[in-house]
Order: structure tokens, then sequence, then C-alpha cells
């Protein structure tokens, strides 16, 4: 993995068991959770002892170049979380419509052999999941990308598709997950490395006549060279967690 610099200051209805079980708005384990817990760690500690020490801890990992870090979520055996060193509330957040923003998708995705490390099961590539929750779903205020594996139940939904001949324009799933219908929209692994993914989001959202803030989105593998985007709109009254496609238990590794 490459070595960061210092040269930057931080600045159908899929009801299963295997789905109902998980919590989808927590990000750090504790409930009743300071909302800008996740910010603190990465401001406070991560990035500093990065700079002053060089090293990680408490997170796994720290990249000023790209300005990420990686965060093992406590008292959760398996996941990791992606959040950038700037300022950013989440899914909604402006700033992440910018040409210049980093391409978060991607870093998250590498950041995957945490995940399989920590699991030391054989756990295949598109068997693992990137999600964003809506605001009115979380518990921090600092946009974090959940990095999990995906649950069986959604493993099996998506196997039911016909990827090979997705187009370019986005499709609904065939079946709605908790009540929310996903659109998905296939992704090359060439774009996930270059392109801003959020502007593609926005535009979904927008034709659907929702807001970023109640939408939920996430990005799972098909193969080596394709991906595919999924994306949620919500409500006010009803948020779109997308971390309810994960399985934080891992059980489609063996």
């Amino acid at each position: 993995m490459h070595h960061p610099g210092k040269n930057l200051t931080p600045a159908v209805l899929l009801s299963l068991p295997l789905l109902l079980g998980q919590q989808a708005c927590g990000a750090n384990g504790a409930s009743g959770a300071d909302s800008d817990f996740l910010w603190q760690k990465l401001n406070q500690q991560c990035v500093p002892n990065y700079l002053a020490d060089d090293i990680y801890r408490p997170c796994a990992l720290v990249d000023l170049d790209s300005r990420y870090v990686i965060y093992k979520v406590d008292n959760d055996k398996y996941q990791y979380l992606l959040l950038p060193t700037d300022k950013i509330s989440g899914i909604e957040d402006p700033q992440l419509l910018n040409d210049q923003t980093s391409k978060y998708f991607y870093h998250a995705w590498q950041a995957r052999s945490f995940l399989t490390e920590k699991l030391n099961k054989t756990l295949k590539e598109k068997d693992i999941a990137l999600t964003l929750n809506a605001a009115n779903t979380r518990t921090q205020n600092q946009l974090h990308f959940h990095i999990s594996c995906l649950a069986p139940a959604v493993r099996t939904l998506l196997n039911g598709l016909d990827t090979a001949n997705l187009g370019n324009e986005w499709s609904a799933l065939a079946e709605k997950i908790r009540q929310h219908t996903y659109y998905v929209k296939k992704i090359s692994l060439s774009d996930l490395k270059t392109i801003n993914l959020f502007p593609l989001i926005k535009d979904k959202v927008t034709a659907d006549h929702g807001q970023m803030a109640y939408s939920g989105a996430a990005l799972v593998n098909v193969n080596k060279d394709t991906f595919l985007l999924l994306v949620s709109s919500g409500t006010a009254e009803r948020g779109v967690a997308a971390e309810e496609i994960q399985d934080h238990q891992c059980r489609m590794a063996y």
C-alpha cells in the first residue's frame, strides 16, 4: 500500500433475519455517542500522532496525500471505516461535488485488505460492500464509508442481475431491501479510479425528486474490472441507511 506523505495539514422485501439483526446507523459501536466522536479521533489523535511520531494509532492508516484515514470500528469484530481528513459532514455535503474531491470510493475499496486480514478467512471480493448512510440515519457528523461484508440475502439478489448486459443507465433492483428501492449503475474500475462518483449519485437522487441528506449509497464488486454503484432515495421521515445491505458478522466468509 502506498505510504502517505506529510505535505498536508489535517484541516420482494428482504426482511430476513440476517438483515434484521443489524443496527444501521451506528458508527463507533457506542449508543448515544458524541456526533463528533469520529472527527475527534482522526483530527485530535490519528493525524497529530502521525505527524509527530510517524504512527497511525488509533487509526489503522493515515494518508495525508489522499486526505483520508482508515479506522477500525470500536466493539465491532471486522468492520473498518474510511474518513476524510477534511471536515465533511456526510453524503449531503456539497464539498463532495467538487472536481478536486479525493476519490474516496476508490480509496475505500483499496482499504478492503484491512477487512480481509482481520477476518483471516477467504472472502470473495464480490462479497465486500462499501456503504454511506443518510444524514437522518447516522450518529456521526463526519463522512464515513463502512467497509464490511455484503449480507447473504443481498448477494443472492445481486446474483440475479444480468450484469453483462447492464447498460450505462440506472436500473432498479427487482426487489426492495428493507422497503427501499435501490437503483444500480455499472461502474468500471477505470471510472472508480478517476471519476468522482458523488455527482453521479446527486444526479440520480435529483432525478428521483429526492434529497442527498436522506439518501444512501453503496458500492459492490462484480469482477476485477466492474462494480455496481447503488443509490436509494429516502425521505425526511425515513432516510436510507445503505449499511442495511451489509452483514458485519461477515457470514459470507468461509
